[in-house]
């Protein structure tokens, strides 16, 4: 739909009034060009949203940028999941153990800069106490160690989740 401007001698403010426009397409809307002439911005489809570039150039119709909170994720037992701004979580289980033991986990991915912190716990098959497991140092952003003291039980898993960026 194309807008021409119509000077006519005599018009008074506020004359032109809706019922005197020309009939339009439902969602079309009216802007003015970098010379003050009005022009028509061309209607945008379903989920876009009216975007500027600033004075001088008219107002388009874009795609709204995903909701969608996480980059990239892994569905699995011991997995990941990478938000929007770079922070992950990780989640795992570990091992198959018991009488005193450790050893070294290796995340499902690699921290790019930093692990904040691993929580780390024991899952018990079994009706017997729980013995505490520990994480025994500062983890890397690859892997983490852990150490649980259990000297009578068997078929414990370890848990954890770790966050980082």
């Amino acid at each position: 739909m194309a807008i021409t401007r119509i000077i006519t001698p005599g018009v008074t403010d506020d004359a032109v009034t809706l019922d005197k426009m020309a009939p339009g397409t439902d969602g079309n809307l009216i802007t003015y060009d970098a010379s003050g002439n009005p022009v028509a911005v061309a209607t945008g489809n379903a989920g876009q949203i009216l975007t500027s570039a600033g004075a001088g150039a008219p107002p388009t119709f874009a795609t709204a940028a995903s909701t969608n909170p996480y980059t990239a994720q892994s569905n699995t037992e011991s997995g990941y999941i990478k938000l929007v701004g770079g922070v992950i979580i990780q989640w795992g289980l570990f091992g198959t153990f018991g009488i005193a033991s450790s050893g070294t986990v290796t995340f499902a991915t690699t921290f790019p800069s930093n692990c904040w912190t691993v929580v780390a716990g024991l899952w018990n098959n079994n009706t017997n106490n729980l013995y505490s497991l520990v994480v025994t140092r500062t983890p890397s952003t690859s892997q983490f160690d852990w150490y649980q003291n259990d000297t009578g039980n068997t078929g414990r898993v370890g848990t954890y989740i770790a966050v980082g960026k």
